[in-house]
């Protein structure tokens, strides 16, 4: 226990620097003798809870305690649910289907079943995704009551990524309102050229964002209007059986207490990353 101590003391004020520490700094700030804190630090570097810049010398905080940070219950109780579907609907249509939640400002993946083909959409969980270039994004904001979408989309840096993404907010606002209405929201060619996807809002029977969960395939194999005609009904009745089962769960008593499913309430932007 006094290991762990030492290393979460030391890793508690390795999170207050931005620009990085040096030893001295530490040693100065957490009151251990250089030779304890150098072994401290050689050990939480090991481990992935700190990194050193081979340069600058200079400690950071890794990315094992960004990963941790990042596992959330529900999420891990929503890929286990899904995963079943997921599988289901992949091999069904014999495309990439994935499932995501909202991570601030940006779509966080969950899970992904991958097509068994070789030209395919890619994606794994925990890769980040832009809102408003995402089916996935644009079908969670669809769901958000109207005073937090307009602050989200009010909030959201518009990023262009092909010659086809969304780079107006009014323009974003009406995809996303075409969205709500029809029960599913597209993406043709907004994150990725040659790739489109369909996506709809995974929402639990009182009204709440649970997540999203979307179909991806190369254009070269379906047009977006063939991938609606063939796809969008095994795709909004695979959703629906999710948040049921979601909110199943969500009400049957445990130990844990009630499961919380309520997406994540934007707040920051952070990096991007993956597609669908």
């Amino acid at each position: 226990m006094g290991a762990a101590r030492k290393a979460f003391a030391v890793l508690s004020r390795l999170s207050t620097y931005r620009d990085g520490a040096s030893l001295t700094e530490l040693v100065t700030a957490v009151g251990y003798p250089p030779s304890t804190m150098h072994r401290v630090l050689r050990d939480l570097v090991e481990a992935g809870f700190a990194i050193q810049d081979p340069v600058t010398k200079l400690y950071w905080i890794g990315p094992e305690v960004t990963r941790i940070a990042r596992r959330r219950p529900q999420d891990d109780l929503l890929r286990a649910i899904a995963r079943p579907h997921l599988q289901q609907l992949a091999d069904r249509t014999g495309e990439t289907v994935f499932i995501s939640v909202l991570g601030g400002f940006e779509v966080l993946s969950v899970d992904c079943v991958l097509s068994g083909r070789r030209l395919r959409m890619w994606g794994e969980p925990g890769s980040r995704g832009p809102l408003h270039a995402t089916a996935q994004g644009k079908a969670m904001l669809s769901r958000m009551p109207e005073t937090a979408r307009a602050r989200v989309i009010a909030a959201l840096p518009l990023d262009r990524y092909t010659r086809n993404t969304i780079t107006r907010k009014a323009e974003l606002e009406a995809d996303v309102v075409a969205a709500a209405e029809r029960g599913f929201a597209i993406n043709n060619e907004e994150r990725d050229e040659g790739s489109v996807s369909i996506a709809a809002p995974i929402v639990h029977p009182a009204g709440r964002l649970i997540g999203a969960m979307s179909i991806g395939a190369p254009l070269q194999r379906w047009t977006l209007e063939e991938m609606i005609r063939e796809f969008r009904q095994d795709l909004l009745e695979t959703a629906a059986q999710i948040a049921d089962r979601m909110s199943a769960l969500a009400h049957s008593p445990g130990e844990g207490g009630t499961i919380e499913l309520l997406a994540d309430e934007p707040t920051a932007r952070t990096p991007t990353a993956g597609s669908g």
